[in-house]
């Protein structure tokens, strides 16, 4: 039968009454005395009502009281829910209310923290109470042992309920390594609000050492003082790396006879070979509050090349799972579960996010605990902590892990500490920023050095430097704070500092403003990638628009995907004529898998395929057909258009099978295109339709001549325009391009019915009307028809249309999104992983020959 907490407490009193238990503020306390006031407010408990199975609230100083009332719930038979003194009135109200504790052991000082709430006084309780009163009320591993709130990515806090068998389970794991002994002294200075103080309190009571209690101020200052840790002679030290760093640079020397334990965050190198040489032993542990603390752990050397976070402690399981719940291979990614003693009960009244994050246990019949994080298993057993499953963050389409930048930027001259954010500084515009503890002068380094190491896309737009992180009560960094200072500063410089003082001419100089007035940076440097300093598609085009206006010409929006920076940028307005540019541009270059060619439809751009590249893989080649800026009227039909499409194409690549993908009436566009090909003898290996109706021609651009199919055509696109995945700046643009097109389309018909170009009337216009002249004829081989499914005002599905066309296998394939969402994360995950397997496919069965 499994010992709870408690019972090896009271095994300690038995067999050590007179020794040393708590000191505190120059008080010490002996297992006997601190076992008599348990007994005494569970007399008082008792006598209030509290029986087995109860909660109850506690809000206290951390005096040896406090240790004694934790021991005194349990002893009464009830569970604890901690309050930390010091957090807002605000959070305590709401935990209050959410737990609903059968009452409240606090001190008469603290109420007016807490209005309403069924009270009882810790200093009255232990005055009245007689410890012979009490009968006391065991307590077993499976009833519940405290309920501890933890953020909740609501913004809410959600109350984890832990057992006592888990409790035991952990306490007893993390023992065993460290070796307690009675002489031991462990530190405690963690607001029992945090789960780590568990381990600072139980550890040592449950080993017959010390425990030295700091007071409450401790973890708000941002944890001990060196003078504080050296005059408790603790032999046990448990912290964040934050604290630990902040205990160094105020001169700790650290201690040869010390354990210290750091959790929380993650360890980096540098810090962990500081504590492993000043310390007997560092130890690295990882565990979330549902999982009991800790759930593996890994002793630091000094010549450490790595930080793990080791392996399970005893009686903890550690599976790595796909999104199917299926193990991934071995040296795979994969999102860790937690099995065994130590998962908890789930969340208190809350069923169902407790069944969304505590899953059947496919493996024993017993309880998967789903962290949200991502790790790897190496050779030697360890597990390698690789970020949060929600700290991967997008940046134009590109999926980043903010660890591996953080990771990367510790190696920097200069830097002691990192922590890399995405902040939105408003709807649609996204920044990746770094927040460096360290030599600010070292900073124009920085860019450059992680350039060397990581893609452009990886690179922060921003550096902040700072003498230190903000932190909460539990010692963590606090990021909200963090997010805080940039979103509430006017200016941040950007990171590079180099070529600014470059001579620039008037071309470079209007860019640098333009740019800084969209990018809300300042200074910008000439070699900037605009991507990379959070540019995106609406920022390129607002930011285009501007250009247009005083370089009076019309550019296209893939210029920014060839000509990224202020210098090249400003080269290509300088030698490109008026109104010219190129019908293929690059959006990504690949090695290894032959290239696709897509096609957008009126309205987007080449640049609506950014994303798709990059989750086909950095070796995918991919080449956009976009329009010119301007079509002969004599010339405008969609054949012709088409035609000189598979010239360029065939320049690129003279031989198939050629891969070919439209979005909108760019399907209609390589539609064509594969009936040319395969006329002049050409294999086409994909043809892939994204959300295309062939109709589009005769029933959306038809409103432009008939009002009510107008009325009609404007109903569908409010409702695509209005659609709750786009922010309100990103409806007015889209909204704005709309009643643009339509303009442009009105000025195409004149001047195909004067035979004169009109000033305007761009080839977006001529597609519309040749869309509406274009017939459909039969192609010979096959298609895959990629279908929005959450598309609002569908008329019709326009799958027997297609299949009364395409004469091979015509395959439907549902992707997430809407018409427009389809293309952007995350519905393009599944769109790129869906068109990545008929490639595959396809490039297995092409013909002899065939380039493959």
């Amino acid at each position: 039968m499994q010992l709870t907490v408690l019972q090896l407490f009271e095994r300690q009193v038995s067999a050590s009454p007179d020794a040393i238990a708590i000191v505190s503020e120059g008080r010490q306390v002996t297992y006997a005395q601190l076992n008599f006031t348990a007994e005494q407010i569970a007399a008082g408990l008792r006598a209030a009502g509290i029986a087995s199975g109860c909660l109850v609230g506690i809000l206290l100083d951390r005096t040896p009281e406090m240790v004694a009332a934790l021991l005194g719930i349990w002893k009464a038979g009830a569970a604890w829910v901690p309050f930390d003194p010091g957090a807002p009135v605000e959070r305590i109200a709401f935990m209050l209310e959410d737990a609903a504790p059968a009452v409240l052991l606090t001190l008469k000082k603290f109420s007016g923290k807490v209005p309403g709430a069924r009270v009882l006084y810790l200093d009255y309780l232990c005055a009245r109470a007689s410890p012979s009163a009490v009968v006391q009320s065991p307590v077993s591993a499976h009833d519940l042992a405290y309920v501890i709130y933890t953020s909740g990515s609501t913004g809410k806090p959600k109350g984890a309920k832990i057992t006592h068998g888990g409790l035991a389970n952990t306490i007893q794991g993390v023992a065993q390594d460290l070796k307690l002994t009675r002489d031991d002294v462990v530190l405690a200075g963690s607001t029992i609000a945090f789960d780590v103080a568990c381990l600072e309190i139980y550890l040592p009571l449950t080993a017959g050492a010390s425990l030295y209690l700091l007071q409450n101020d401790t973890a708000r200052e941002g944890g001990p003082a060196p003078e504080q840790v050296r005059r408790s002679g603790a032999t046990v030290m448990f912290g964040t790396p934050t604290m630990y760093r902040l205990l160094l640079e105020r001169g700790w020397p650290g201690h040869a006879g010390m354990q210290v334990i750091v959790g929380g965050e993650v360890l980096p190198l540098a810090l962990a070979r500081t504590l492993a040489r000043l310390c007997r032993a560092v130890w690295n542990q990882y565990g979330p509050t549902e999982a009991t603390i800790c759930a593996t752990r890994a002793k630091v050397n000094v010549d450490v090349e790595k930080i793990t976070i080791g392996q399970p402690l005893s009686n903890v399981t550690v599976h790595l799972l796909d999104q199917s719940l299926k193990p991934v291979p071995k040296g795979s990614i994969g999102e860790l579960y937690i099995a065994g003693a130590g998962v908890g009960l789930g969340y208190l009244h809350r069923p169902e996010l407790s069944q969304t994050q505590f899953l059947p246990d496919p493996f024993t019949g017993g309880t998967l605990y789903k962290t949200g994080d991502l790790a790897v298993q190496l050779a030697n057993g360890d597990f390698d902590f690789f970020g949060r499953v929600d700290h991967q963050v997008k940046i134009r389409g590109y999926r980043i892990e903010l660890g591996e930048i953080e990771s990367a930027l510790m190696r920097c001259e200069g830097v002691q500490a990192v922590v890399a954010r995405v902040i939105e500084l408003e709807p649609g515009d996204r920044r990746l920023i770094a927040f460096v503890v360290g030599d600010g002068s070292y900073r124009s380094r920085w860019k450059h050095f992680l350039g060397q190491y990581l893609p452009d896309y990886m690179v922060p737009s921003e550096f902040i430097p700072l003498p230190s992180f903000p932190t909460t009560a539990s010692g963590k960094v606090d990021l909200r704070a963090l997010d805080a200072m940039r979103l509430s500063s006017a200016t941040i410089h950007s990171a590079p500092q180099a070529g600014l003082g470059e001579a620039i001419d008037a071309i470079e100089a209007r860019l640098k403003t333009t740019w800084g007035k969209v990018l809300k940076l300042d200074p910008i440097d000439l070699h900037d990638d605009f991507f990379a300093l959070g540019g995106h598609s609406l920022l390129a085009a607002r930011m285009l628009t501007q250009v247009e206006q005083w370089f009076g010409s019309r550019l296209p929006h893939s210029v920014l995907v060839e000509n990224p920076t202020i210098h090249r940028l400003a080269a290509y307005l300088r030698q490109t004529p008026s109104g010219k540019w190129p019908a293929v541009v690059t959006i990504q270059s690949g090695a290894l898998r032959p290239p696709i060619f897509v096609s957008h439809g009126i309205g987007g751009s080449v640049l609506s395929f950014v994303e798709l590249a990059v989750e086909l893989g950095r070796q995918q080649t991919v080449y956009g057909l976009q329009l010119p800026a301007f079509i002969d009227p004599d010339q405008a039909g969609l054949r012709v258009l088409a035609s000189n499409y598979v010239k360029q194409v065939r320049a690129l690549q003279p031989h198939g099978p050629y891969h070919l993908v439209g979005h909108s009436s760019g399907g209609v566009i390589v539609f064509e295109m594969a009936c040319q090909l395969t006329e002049q003898g050409e294999t086409v290996g994909l043809l892939a339709l994204l959300d295309c109706d062939p109709n589009t021609g005769k029933l959306v651009h038809k409103p432009f001549q008939d009002w009510n199919s107008l009325k009609a055509s404007l109903r569908r696109a409010y409702a695509e325009l209005t659609a709750s995945e786009f922010s309100l700046a990103e409806r007015l643009d889209r909204w704005m391009e709309y009643r643009k097109m339509k303009i442009k389309i009105w000025l195409a018909a004149l001047s195909r019915r004067s035979g004169r170009a009109r000033p305007g009337a761009s080839a977006e216009g001529y597609l519309a009307l040749a869309l509406r002249e274009y017939e459909l004829r039969s192609y010979s081989g096959g298609a895959v028809l990629f279908l929005a499914e959450d598309e609002p005002g569908r008329d019709a599905d326009p799958t027997s249309v297609w299949e009364g066309k395409i004469l091979g296998e015509c395959e439907t394939c549902l992707i997430p999104g809407t018409h427009l969402t389809m293309l952007s994360c995350p519905h393009v995950i599944a769109l790129a992983r869906e068109i990545s397997h008929r490639l595959a496919n396809s490039v297995h069965t092409a013909p002899a020959g065939a380039m493959a």
